[in-house]
């Protein structure tokens, strides 16, 4: 289903963008996640893909929570990833250097 509201990128066209068949992942490759747990964020996000042969992020899940505690939300996503993604052999995770605040780290963030 296409999203509500204004795209961030003001070129993006859902029926491009947006894969119209089921994407599959790969146990031969690592999944990166991308996590946007930042200071005044109410929801907390992260994203899922691999990387395909010609260097393209496939995003295969995101997640989000509003206003869950950096902790909850870590254990909510890995336990998803978990399940969705058996056998793969490793995970990199991303995040804003911001997250790793003392303030980012208590259940209030």
């Amino acid at each position: 289903m296409p999203p509500d509201g204004e795209p961030v990128y003001k070129h993006f066209k859902y029926e491009t963008y947006v894969s119209q068949t089921e994407l599959s992942y790969s146990t031969a490759l690592p999944l990166l996640r991308g996590w946007d747990i930042g200071p005044t964020a109410v929801n907390k996000a992260c994203v899922v893909g691999q990387l395909d042969s010609r260097g393209i992020l496939i995003v295969l899940a995101e997640f989000m929570m509003n206003d869950p505690g950096v902790m909850r939300f870590g254990e909510h996503v890995t336990e998803q990833c978990n399940i969705m993604f058996p056998g793969v052999p490793y995970i990199r995770d991303f995040t804003d250097p911001v997250a790793f605040d003392i303030s980012q780290t208590d259940m209030a963030s």
